[in-house]
């Protein structure tokens, strides 16, 4: 079940990184001032890529010793993902 959700988890951190990319490309805006700063200073392709690294990471952890939590930030995930596709491919 651990595993399950680190997959799952790992799959919607790279969802979040190619939709964000498409999205920022065609013209979108970053609502999060952090990473907005960060891709500024960084660069957008890079700062997202480190952080599909950093919460993957984070979700093994989480998994080990609260898997309730990575469970929840599942479902936020899947909310983030899914605004992005609406975004997307949504009616304009």
């Amino acid at each position: 079940m651990e595993l399950l959700l680190i997959v799952l988890f790992g799959a919607l951190q790279i969802g979040d990184l190619l939709t964000t990319e498409k999205l920022l490309d065609s013209g979108g805006r970053e609502l999060n001032p952090i990473m907005r700063s960060l891709f500024y200073r960084f660069g957008m392709h890079n700062v997202l890529v480190f952080k599909v690294v950093a919460m993957i990471t984070f979700g093994i952890i989480l998994a080990e010793i609260l898997p309730v939590a990575l469970l929840l930030l599942i479902v936020m995930y899947i909310g983030v993902v899914s605004w992005n596709l609406y975004q997307i491919f949504g009616v304009k």
